[in-house]
């Protein structure tokens, strides 16, 4: 009896222990479980908080990267390392264009200046690439902005080498509102660059706009930026010379030198201007063109171009050798004149036409020569820019007589052909670029 009795009190310790046990591995696996239930929750309602860390990691890292890049090609290029203008104040400028023109007189590096920033830049340009002997990389003008600005000229009888200054803003503009003069290409260039909400920020030129200015601006709902640029007038003028033959004699370049400038500086009063010279671009592309860029947005609220200016572009395009006439090479001419305290000098030059000119001839060239330069160091003081500068008078400047029709079809296939010589040769090489601008 008694074993009986120890034996079931064996079972009941034993039944008892393993209860316990049982007792102990389901509190264990409550509270395993409740643990892994407050982490879930920790983690659901934790969730945003880590993604917003993550992406401003992600973003924090990203302008680190950016920066750094800036910074290093800042420093191997010589240009102020700063932030570029936010497209916020952007919006918030009351000073917003759309895009900008160019100004600048012929052979003043306006088509280098165009295709850079077209290139290099990301500008809208939205017209085909015209090539010439003259400008082997291209002039990058609008053929509509371009036929129309000629067509004011033209009712006026005017050409773009002729007595410029007696161009007439408002009678051309009175003439294309009575129709008189037609607006077709004026129209074309109207709605797809001007009035294009996706062409911009778009830019445009033509040196015939240095002279018509004043009409597009009475026809435009919006006014448009202006970039303005020079070059040394000998240069200029000699460039102007070797292209224009016997009919662009030195006098008649450099008086056309002074009409372009003075008229590019009077008609674009009032505007937002940015300011560069075919000097600063060629001493250092990327610094000036990312500088022209930037003021375009900072100053005249003009839309930031897509991407940086790019020094690759810049190397593919850029080539100083084609400017063949350079005025400071002149150091060893003798001095005839000195200005801005005697940091600004007009040396002495020789005459193509010594000997055909009579010397009153020479005296009117040499006259304005010195007028030409003393606007030139005007401009690299800054005085040719205030509202009360006066001008100088440069004389009439009859039309050049018109070469006969036969001879400007000739002019016309020599160029076509030319041209058709290039593309080939560079299809050959795989030189050339196609897009849907035409040639590139």
């Amino acid at each position: 009896m008694g074993k009986r009795i120890k034996m079931a009190v064996e079972r009941r310790k034993v039944s008892r222990a393993a209860a316990q046990r049982d007792n102990n591995r389901h509190d264990s696996e409550g509270e395993k479980e409740g643990k892994r239930h407050k982490i879930l929750s920790f983690a659901r309602e934790r969730v945003p908080l880590i993604g917003f860390l993550l992406v401003t990691a992600i973003i924090l890292c990203d302008q680190s990267l950016r920066s750094n890049r800036s910074n290093r090609l800042s420093a191997e290029n010589g240009l102020p390392i700063k932030l570029r203008p936010k497209a916020e104040d952007i919006e918030q400028s009351d000073n917003k264009h759309d895009g900008f023109m160019v100004l600048g007189m012929h052979r003043s590096g306006t088509s280098m200046l165009t295709g850079l920033l077209y290139l290099a830049g990301g500008y809208t340009f939205g017209g085909s690439v015209y090539k010439g002997r003259e400008n082997p990389k291209g002039f990058f003008e609008r053929f509509d902005v371009v036929g129309q600005d000629t067509k004011w000229l033209k009712s006026q009888e005017i050409p773009w080498n002729g007595d410029v200054l007696r161009y007439d803003w408002e009678k051309a503009l009175a003439d294309h509102k009575s129709g008189k003069i037609p607006f077709d290409q004026g129209e074309r260039a109207m709605r797809l660059l001007f009035k294009n909400p996706k062409a911009t920020p778009w830019l445009q030129k033509d040196p015939r706009m240095c002279l018509v200015l004043k009409t597009w601006l009475a026809i435009l709902d919006k006014k448009p930026a202006i970039l303005f640029t020079y070059r040394h007038p000998l240069e200029s003028a000699l460039s102007l010379q070797k292209r224009g033959g016997s009919k662009m004699h030195l006098l008649r370049s450099l008086k056309l030198w002074i009409a372009y400038n003075m008229r590019a500086i009077q008609n674009s009063k009032g505007l937002c201007i940015v300011r560069t010279t075919n000097t600063a671009v060629i001493a250092n592309p990327l610094k000036e063109l990312q500088r022209i860029s930037d003021e375009m947005t900072s100053k005249c609220g003009v839309p930031l171009p897509p991407h940086p200016v790019s020094q690759e572009e810049i190397n593919k395009f850029i080539d100083p050798t084609l400017q063949h006439h350079n005025a400071k090479s002149n150091n060893e001419k003798e001095v005839i004149k000195t200005y801005n305290d005697g940091t600004c000098i007009a040396y002495d030059y020789e005459s193509k036409y010594k000997d055909r000119y009579t010397p009153e001839q020479l005296e009117e060239e040499r006259e304005i020569y010195l007028k030409a330069m003393k606007i030139y160091c005007d401009l690299e003081s800054g005085k040719a820019y205030e509202d009360d500068y006066e001008w100088p008078d440069i004389g009439y400047m009859e039309n050049p007589v018109q070469k006969p029709a036969d001879w400007q079809n000739a002019k016309l296939k020599t160029d076509i052909d030319w041209r058709q010589k290039q593309k080939t040769g560079q299809q050959k090489t795989g030189k050339m670029k196609f897009s849907k601008k035409g040639i590139m």
